[in-house]
């Protein structure tokens, strides 16, 4: 396992399966689209371990509290990494470097 989702894993932190959408809706896009060395992504919203759309859903401050907003963007993050490990092969490796890392930049501090 790589050192990344070892220390995801430390964290108690999950990277989903694919989204299950509800029953009869088809998604019309692509999660993740390669095109060269940069990975364009789109469409994520929080999701469940086994795939499913967590919920509440809704908007911080009228129907969601700040604390199930944190939760939601908190699952948001860990589905764009499971659509980037399940598009890349891996989160790790010269095919997962950031726009920061290209740059020469590493933790806010340059390199």
């Amino acid at each position: 396992m790589p050192k990344i989702e070892e220390r995801m894993a430390a964290l108690g932190l999950v990277v989903p399966a694919t989204i299950k959408p509800p029953p009869g809706v088809v998604l019309p896009f692509q999660f993740v689209r390669i095109i060269g060395t940069r990975a364009l992504i789109s469409g994520h919203g929080p999701q469940n371990a086994d795939g499913s759309i967590a919920e509440p859903l809704g908007k911080v401050g009228r129907s969601l509290s700040v604390e199930q907003g944190y939760t939601a963007a908190r699952l948001t993050g860990l589905s764009i990494l499971g659509s980037l490990k399940r598009a890349l092969g891996d989160l790790v490796g010269p095919g997962c470097r950031s726009s920061f890392a290209q740059r020469g930049w590493n933790g806010g501090v340059a390199v």
